[in-house]
């Protein structure tokens, strides 16, 4: 058989008309054809799988969302509850049904001496300056209290290790 009966048109079998495609196919570029067509199935997959995870990842918020919004109508009635626990009349009720108890006939309130006099309040941003309504309480000589010269201390080695000296406030009084 000669090359050109194999070619002839006049010999018409299946196994030979697939041949001449696949010949065909081959010279004129088929594996670009095939690698495309991969390129495009894999594409195809990368879009469904991130579609799916997607989907997955909207109803596990769904899920969530919802228990986060049970769990917060259970935390305003568990205040609720211990609010109402919590009241002065049903405390009053308790103790006196419950636990027998009465209301005392005479209150008496106790003397205690030599009680320690309050720290003065020291101002945050100001060191060694003492405001408010108890300025001065405990603090005699005119110096700065035990826990103004605290703070000044902490004060001063922050702005130490900043690079920074600070003096000492005169105190106001």
């Amino acid at each position: 058989m000669s090359m050109a009966e194999k070619t002839s048109p006049s010999n018409n079998s299946p196994l030979l008309a697939r041949w001449q495609w696949l010949q065909r196919l081959e010279a004129r570029g088929f594996r670009p054809l095939v690698a495309l067509c991969a390129l495009v199935c894999a594409v195809c997959l990368l879009y469904l799988y991130q579609g799916s995870t997607v989907a997955t990842t909207t109803y596990t918020i769904g899920q969530l969302d919802a228990t986060r919004t049970h769990l917060l109508r259970q935390h305003e009635q568990l205040q609720m509850e211990a609010a109402r626990l919590e009241s002065l009349d049903r405390v009053r009720r308790e103790a006196t049904e419950r636990l027998g108890m009465v209301e005392p006939a005479e209150v008496r309130y106790l003397q205690v001496a030599n009680l320690p006099a309050e720290e003065p309040v020291v101002h945050a941003f100001a060191p060694g300056v003492l405001v408010g309504p108890v300025a001065g309480v405990g603090n005699s000589g005119g110096e700065p209290s035990l826990l103004a010269s605290i703070w000044q201390a902490i004060v001063g080695q922050f702005s130490a290790w900043g690079g920074q000296g600070i003096e000492p406030q005169a105190q106001s009084r």
